[in-house]
């Protein structure tokens, strides 16, 4: 199939994946038709969804620009035997410097890995060969472009092992990157998940498809200035857990200003009506005036940080991007909404 014909990415939590469907016995009058695609799987929507607007009474403006990454995040196209793509999405380590890329060029080298330099839609990286010396083996591509980083993971089992290294090519010849919707001027509303990849999915690979976003972040600028958005998700009791270490180390940190949000006037009608637990915080200075301000909710296993910390500067440094900066939080924080489970 010619990948340009491969359907843009929407802006929602998992692209569209083509499946490219069997074609039809030929005509014995005219030329064979074309393949169809089966129809993809629905994308799911995000779980959540925040706004953030003009407010002067509140002090909150749209920012100018946002950035966004993954630490992690993967797409399961097969369980079993396993075929996966993973990704990673780091403004901080683009190209060469891809430290998911060095971690598997160590590993391989460790655990002595046939591998081959590699090739995708203009991104560089590397295929290995992993054998633990039983039967299965695993055959992965890592590869590397701007900011993004792709895997294709494909494990053997009990298969041909010819016919797992040729899903694998197939794979990796229907895969582009797609680094729309990851930076820009900020789009007037909030900045939905989705994934930095499109694929054509060969035949034999049906799903169900599943997608795992462990953390994600968004950084809203205001010129120099910045308010962070990070979700992550866990099991629930591994959330609640690092809900309450992540409280605690703020008050060890000496953010000893946190305030329930399911009573703090400005939130309880809002987002404290919405999550199991959450608290907002400020570390204040010897002033009396916050620089670093925040709130940190939790429902089921997703958790949101949503912060802003401008440092040690002086009142004279505090000008309109400071203080829309400083503002953001408790502005995303009561326009935030579950829209999924």
């Amino acid at each position: 199939m010619n990948t340009a014909t491969a359907p843009r990415l929407l802006a929602a939590l998992l692209a569209t994946v083509t499946l490219a469907a069997g074609c039809d016995r030929p005509s014995t009058t005219g030329p064979e038709p074309a393949p169809s695609p089966a129809p993809a799987p629905s994308p799911p929507q995000p779980a959540y969804a925040w706004e953030l607007a003009e407010d002067a009474e509140q002090h909150t403006r749209v920012p100018d620009a946002y950035t966004v990454t993954y630490l992690s995040g993967s797409v399961t196209l097969r369980k079993d035997p396993r075929v996966l793509i993973g990704f990673r999405v780091d403004p901080a380590h683009p190209g060469s410097d891809s430290e998911l890329l060095k971690s598997n060029i160590s590993n391989a080298a460790q655990h002595g890995w046939a591998s081959t330099p590699a090739a995708v839609d203009g991104g560089t990286g590397v295929t290995f060969v992993a054998n633990d010396g039983r039967q299965d083996a695993t055959v992965k591509t890592v590869v590397v472009k701007g900011s993004i980083t792709l895997t294709v993971n494909i494990d053997t089992g009990t298969a041909d092992a010819l016919a797992a290294r040729d899903l694998h090519d197939k794979l990796l010849a229907g895969l582009r990157f797609h680094a729309d919707g990851l930076s820009g001027q900020y789009p007037g509303a909030a900045v939905a998940p989705q994934l930095p990849f499109t694929v054509q999915v060969p035949p034999g690979v049906s799903g169900p498809f599943t997608t795992d976003l462990a953390a994600y972040t968004v950084d809203l600028s205001y010129g120099s200035r910045k308010t962070t958005v990070s979700v992550w998700s866990q099991e629930p009791s591994a959330a609640a857990s690092a809900f309450t270490a992540t409280r605690d180390g703020l008050r060890r940190a000496g953010v000893r200003h946190q305030n329930d949000v399911r009573t703090l006037p400005a939130l309880k009608d809002s987002l404290g009506t919405r999550v199991d637990e959450g608290f907002s915080f400020a570390l204040v200075g010897g002033d009396g005036v916050a620089r670093y301000v925040g709130v940190v909710f939790r429902r089921g296993g997703i958790t949101a940080r949503v912060f802003a910390n401008v440092g040690d500067i002086s009142l004279e440094q505090f000008d309109d991007d400071v203080t829309a900066a400083l503002a953001a939080p408790m502005g995303i924080a009561r326009s935030w909404r579950w829209t999924a489970g």
